[in-house]
């Protein structure tokens, strides 16, 4: 196990010998289990595969058998099996006190976002900037803003799928991420990437939808999610990845948003 002030578990008595066990910055393992609880997508049984993966098979700062007792310990516990087993390597580490620390590095980005939304739910914010709403839901001459951002954002993401190395490597990546990987192209910052451009494409759509009610609110637009999936597949967005029609995908979607109005 890495240095610090936790038991050791594994010794001579073992079975089999493990690989060596890489001694790791205590501070790495819990920004490790920051970013596992802020990007993390799955239950507590994937999430502990994530850790397995990670901390035993890839990175090794933790035995084979230390992480399995934890998961066996984490079975018998109350509580959520994925944040027993984070304690636990926390714990092996420095004792009680690293137990803690990972916790609420793991636990700590959940436990945001719900008081967020306790905090928030329901409550109309009313959105009295005449500026942000013609910005976002005017008119420039005879067109609507929403339209013209609409296009220009079609257009932006037509450019960058076909013509970018981006792009290129976003449809290897979703074609393949092994093969991309075995190739020697970025996968896990394209995967990054992709989010992080999902995520300012929402945001926007957020604006113009509070822009048009003139209000705000973080339920607003949940009941959309299952259409914009439908829009993007029925106008030629594969699910399997790797493929792309962009005019047959735009025209497809302005069908689907007139028959909705």
């Amino acid at each position: 196990m890495t240095s610090g002030g936790g038991p050791a578990r594994d010794g001579p008595g073992d079975d089999a010998p493990e690989p060596a066990i890489a001694a790791v910055p205590f501070r790495r393992i819990v920004l490790y289990f920051l970013h596992l609880g802020t990007t993390g997508f799955g239950g507590p049984i994937a999430t502990v595969g994530y850790m397995q993966r990670d901390l035993v098979e890839k990175r090794r700062w933790i035995g084979r058998k230390d992480f399995l007792d934890g998961v066996a310990l984490g079975q018998t516990m109350p509580g959520p099996l994925a944040a027993q087993v984070a304690m636990w390597v926390g714990y092996l580490n420095r004792g009680p006190w690293g137990a803690l620390a990972v916790a609420a590095a793991f636990s700590g980005p959940a436990f945001i976002i719900v008081v967020a939304f306790l905090v928030q739910n329901g409550t109309l914010v009313p959105i009295n900037s005449s500026a942000f709403v013609s910005i976002f839901a005017g008119t420039v001459g005879p067109f609507r803003s929403e339209v013209l951002i609409f296009v220009v954002v079609t257009l932006a993401a037509a450019a960058l799928m076909r013509w970018s190395i981006l792009g290129r490597r976003l449809y290897a990546l979703g074609g393949n991420a092994q093969a991309a990987r075995l190739s020697g192209l970025p996968v896990n910052r394209d995967i990054i990437t992709a989010y992080l451009l999902s995520g300012l494409l929402a945001g926007l759509a957020g604006l113009m939808l509070a822009a048009q009610l003139r209000e705000g609110n973080s339920l607003l637009g949940s009941e959309l999610a299952l259409n914009s999936i439908a829009a993007a597949v029925v106008g030629g967005a594969s699910l399997f990845g790797g493929g792309s029609t962009d005019s047959y995908r735009l025209a497809h979607t302005i069908a689907n948003r007139q028959q909705d109005n």
